[in-house]
């Protein structure tokens, strides 16, 4: 059985970021073109995605909707970091960013990090016509218009 799949007997919906599991039904609502499911609970949205099994929590819904406790409490080294470094020579980074919460509560904001350094400058980027990956990989549209207006690298 794959990881994600499996149940953390430890958890409870009570683990789960509310506004995570909200975007997740937008998005599900999205791909499906069916309005309906947004009608439907939390805990028959995420069974009928394998979210929650049997109504326990899977590892996938911790890692996709968890708050940053419940990644703490049960699955410790959960993190994604994002490190910048102006060349590949650079030992110290030019900015760190940690996230340690559901992957969907923090995905725009990482690729807007993403956007704001490869538009800074970096000469292959800036050679290859812009910044790679974004809004032209499928990322939702309102990441599209958040990402372009963005353009500091202090956020």
């Amino acid at each position: 059985m794959e990881t994600g799949a499996e149940v953390c007997k430890a958890a409870s919906l009570a683990d789960l970021d509310p506004a995570a599991i909200a975007l997740f039904r937008e998005g599900v609502v999205r791909k499906s073109g069916n309005p309906d499911l947004a009608r439907l609970s939390d805990a028959h949205l995420l069974g009928d995605t394998d979210l929650l099994v049997d109504g326990e929590v899977t590892f996938a819904a911790l890692i996709l909707l968890g708050t940053r406790a419940a990644l703490t409490r049960h699955l410790a080294q959960a993190e994604v970091i994002f490190e910048y470094r102006a060349t590949e020579a650079s030992v110290e980074s030019q900015r760190r960013v940690e996230y340690r919460q559901g992957f969907l509560a923090f995905q725009d904001e990482l690729w807007a990090q993403i956007g704001n350094w490869n538009d800074l400058g970096h000469p292959d980027l800036q050679r290859a016509g812009g910044s790679r990956g974004g809004p032209q990989r499928g990322l939702p549209s309102r990441l599209s218009a958040r990402s372009s207006s963005a353009s500091s690298p202090s956020a």
